[in-house]
């Protein structure tokens, strides 16, 4: 099953490199993996990358509904 990428969220630090962040995996009362990117003041990809599986807890409504 392919991995479903949303929720992302991007920082900028005063040198001008970039982190951006997203969930992979999640759905409804179903967690998933953060996953993330690190670029440089150039904008391209740098060697820090990853993904930690099952870091986003299962979430729901209360009480199920």
């Amino acid at each position: 099953m392919a991995r479903v990428a949303s929720t992302p969220a991007l920082a900028v630090n005063a040198r001008g490199e970039m982190i951006l962040a997203w969930t992979e995996g999640t759905g409804w009362q179903r967690g998933g993996a953060l996953a993330w990117q690190v670029y440089d003041k150039a904008g391209q990809p740098t060697a820090e990358r990853g993904q930690r599986p099952c870091a986003i807890s299962v979430w729901g409504l209360a009480g199920g509904r």
